[in-house]
């Protein structure tokens, strides 16, 4: 078993950069408050594991980003991105494209 390696979080810059080429339009990047999932705040995640599936990075997502992230990627309707956000849950190709915006910020 290898020592754990510490990995930090990535710059807002770096996000930034990320989402504005991925989506290929301009955003803003902020720090927020702490995204805690809970059943009235439902949350889309990701991990990050290394070739012997040991944990390496989760990401948290809140479900309005989520949505309109894939929603901007898939270029689905604006009401399709508010109906999930209302419903709090994705629909399935929002949750299909939102597995290509967290490959693409494997990267960061």
């Amino acid at each position: 078993m290898s020592a754990p390696v510490k990995t930090g979080l990535p710059t807002n810059k770096a996000v930034l950069d990320l989402l504005q080429g991925l989506l290929g339009r301009g955003i803003t990047v902020a720090p927020g408050a702490p995204v805690t999932p809970t059943p009235s705040r439902p949350t889309a995640f990701a991990t990050y594991v290394d070739p012997g599936y040991g944990l390496n990075a989760v990401v948290l997502i809140d479900l309005p980003l989520a949505a309109w992230c894939a929603g901007a990627l898939a270029l689905l309707p604006k009401g399709g991105c508010e109906d999930s956000v209302s419903d709090g849950e994705l629909s399935e190709m929002q949750v299909e494209v939102l597995h290509e915006v967290v490959n693409v910020a494997a990267s960061l």
